[in-house]
């Protein structure tokens, strides 16, 4: 049989441990792309100084916020209006003119689109004539459309000169009037104010109930706070019961609290009292010349004070008869039976 050393052995298990180690997947995680540029040491100046007091919000007014474009296109909007075959992207660039054979190669002129700004501009103002009343119709909102945004109707013509044009060139003139874009734009913002299920304003929201718990829906109402403790002080007899209640319920803590200093008290005093007893036990045992007879007989004898005193004094002790006396008097504060002595008597009669 061949022998494998230790050190033959490690090296096989080394060789076998990454194949039974599963291979972690490499997350990708983002990483921001730092570069520097050129003119910023030129263009931005290195003398800010910070200012001395807090930035400070200007709340537009009602004036200025009308005059102020608000809405700013999203992606739902744009991929909309790339999609739009009318007046949006996907628009035909070329288009061949009427009543000409294949073999011809003129093209009219490429079909007018709406650009962004407007569109914007005109899901802003379908919004702010909106606002907290009902939704504004499609004749209002032509008619603030030709007063706000003018530049519309000279992009695309009304019906009634697309049929002046019409007449001039005898030949039928197939384009889009300011009316479909008006009527396809409020479709769309009609359709999207809809599905939010809420204005597109975040002004113009209704405020949320304190009761909804929707987490999605923030800015909740603070409530306001209840000075329970400020009320009005009223002197009536309600008022002087709750106050004597709240004497007795005083009363009888003090109390409680007086006993429970007494026991502890009295469970020192005991343990006095054993250190004492114990310290005489221990002075009869020990002392074989009989002073302790004798201080007994002293002290209970019909003797003069001074003959006492010549004699030699008595063993001292720490305890004092009076302090043992006042710390065995219980005061009767919860008299239970005097209580239900009296309840009885008052029942009997």
């Amino acid at each position: 049989q061949k022998t494998v050393s230790a050190e033959q052995l490690g090296d096989a298990v080394t060789a076998t441990l990454p194949l039974l180690v599963t291979t972690k997947t490499k997350e990708d995680i983002p990483v921001p792309l730092i570069r520097p540029v050129g003119g910023y040491e030129r263009d931005i100046s290195a003398n800010y100084q910070a200012p001395l007091s807090y930035v400070r919000y200007h709340r537009a007014t009602p004036e200025e916020l009308k005059t102020t474009l608000e809405y700013v296109l999203d992606e739902e909007d744009e991929m909309w209006l790339a999609k739009n075959s009318k007046f949006g992207g996907a628009v035909a660039v070329q288009r061949k003119l009427p009543n000409q054979d294949s073999t011809s190669t003129s093209f009219c002129a490429p079909p007018p689109r709406l650009a962004p700004e407007l569109f914007e501009k005109m899901l802003d103002l379908l919004e702010k004539e909106t606002g907290f009343e009902s939704i504004i119709t499609t004749s209002k909102a032509e008619d603030v459309f030709a007063q706000e945004i003018p530049e519309l109707f000279r992009l695309f013509p009304t019906k009634k000169t697309q049929q002046q044009q019409q007449q001039s060139s005898k030949s039928p003139i197939h384009g889009v009037t300011a009316k479909q874009v008006l009527t396809d734009v409020y479709t769309y913002w009609m359709q999207k104010r809809s599905r939010l299920k809420r204005p597109l304003f975040r002004r113009f929201w209704p405020v949320t109930s304190t009761d909804d718990t929707n987490p999605h829906l923030v800015f909740r109402p603070r409530e306001k706070e209840k000075y329970k403790l400020r009320k009005k002080r009223q002197n009536d007899m309600d008022a002087y019961r709750k106050m004597k209640q709240l004497r007795q319920d005083f009363d009888t803590l003090r109390a409680v609290l007086n006993l429970i200093r007494q026991r502890e008290q009295t469970s020192h005093l005991h343990l006095q009292l054993q250190i004492e007893w114990h310290r005489q036990e221990l002075f009869q045992l020990l002392d074989t010349s009989g002073s302790y007879d004798r201080q007994i007989t002293l002290k209970f004898s019909p003797l003069s004070k001074a003959k006492r005193q010549n004699d030699g004094p008595a063993q001292e002790t720490s305890l004092n008869k009076e302090s043992i006396q006042e710390l065995l008097t219980v005061p009767n504060v919860f008299d239970v039976q005097g209580h239900a002595g009296g309840r009885g008597n008052k029942n009997r009669q």
